[in-house]
């Protein structure tokens, strides 16, 4: 990126930065969720200097990006949550016992897949709608530390389900 591109899209995060943080607190109901949406879209106009300032509407292409980033979002968790909940049979097995929880059939479904902590950082991201930067705070590891361990606890499932279908 060179010296141009840098001040127009330091001056598009200005104008930008209060408004893009509005609507993505408005969808996603998070404050902490919405600030790494917003970040993650300027992240991405970083990268893409000359899309952003060949457009027309360089604001417009902004609320366009941020509105991917947000349904991006969005989707992972769907997935996510659907993966954790899918197991259906097993789940009213657990659920017939009067005592058993939620957390009872989550420790025993996941607890030979993932670790008991990264489970648990799962289940903030998708279901307690955490952001990563709160995530990190709360098991004192880096933001890229949290985002790889849910995002290799993701595979693990994913990999586990996967293996459960074809038996």
């Amino acid at each position: 990126m060179d010296r141009y591109q840098e001040e127009k899209i330091s001056e598009l995060y200005m104008q930008m930065l209060n408004p893009l943080l509005i609507y993505a607190k408005t969808v996603l109901q998070s404050a902490g969720l919405a600030e790494e949406a917003v970040q993650e879209t300027f992240m991405i106009a970083c990268q893409k200097p000359e899309s952003l300032l060949a457009s027309q509407n360089p604001k417009g292409w902004l609320v366009l990006t941020l509105k991917n980033v947000i349904r991006n979002q969005q989707r992972t968790k769907a997935r996510l949550s659907k993966h954790i909940m899918d197991n259906a049979e097993y789940r009213d097995l657990v659920f017939e016992n009067e005592c058993a929880t939620y957390d009872d059939y989550t420790s025993i479904e996941y607890s030979d897949m993932v670790s008991p902590q990264d489970f648990a950082m799962l289940r903030m991201y998708v279901f307690d709608k955490y952001s990563m930067l709160e995530i990190s705070k709360e098991f004192g590891i880096s933001v890229d530390a949290a985002r790889k361990r849910i995002q290799r606890a993701c595979k693990k499932l994913r990999v586990c389900e996967e293996k459960a279908q074809k038996i």
